[in-house]
């Protein structure tokens, strides 16, 4: 699982990219980037969430969030099973391969954030 040191910044991370891809979506009329979104909002919530939950939290269709789940499950970053809290639910959990690469996009984020500083942040914003 992702470390105590890494999880706080993660969780400020999913959240303003989320934040930062419904304004572009928006304004641009873009779609927002829902396999990222997917794997940084599990990542975000101890690395799984129910499926009616992840819906409602990408907040794209359910049918766009279905269609990306299939390619990220292919690419081996997330699987489905089912919530052991309640045996009819499904439950999608991010592997040890997509905690791993969340991890890694997590650091080089921080990484390009940091070269900014706040002084330039703040400047272009």
């Amino acid at each position: 699982m992702i470390t105590a040191s890494v999880a706080p910044n993660l969780v400020d991370l999913a959240l303003l990219r989320l934040t930062l891809s419904h304004i572009e979506s928006k304004h641009f009329k873009v779609a927002p980037q829902i396999p990222l979104e997917v794997l940084l909002v599990l990542s975000a919530n101890q690395g799984s969430l129910r499926l009616s939950e992840l819906y409602r939290r990408v907040r794209a269709t359910q049918a766009a969030v279905r269609l990306h789940l299939r390619s990220l499950e292919m690419l081996e970053l997330v699987d489905e099973g089912i919530d052991p809290s309640d045996r009819r639910a499904r439950r999608i959990f991010l592997t040890p391969k997509g905690v791993a690469n969340v991890r890694r996009y997590a650091e080089d984020s921080m990484r390009v954030m940091a070269q900014l500083g706040p002084e330039k942040a703040m400047h272009d914003a």
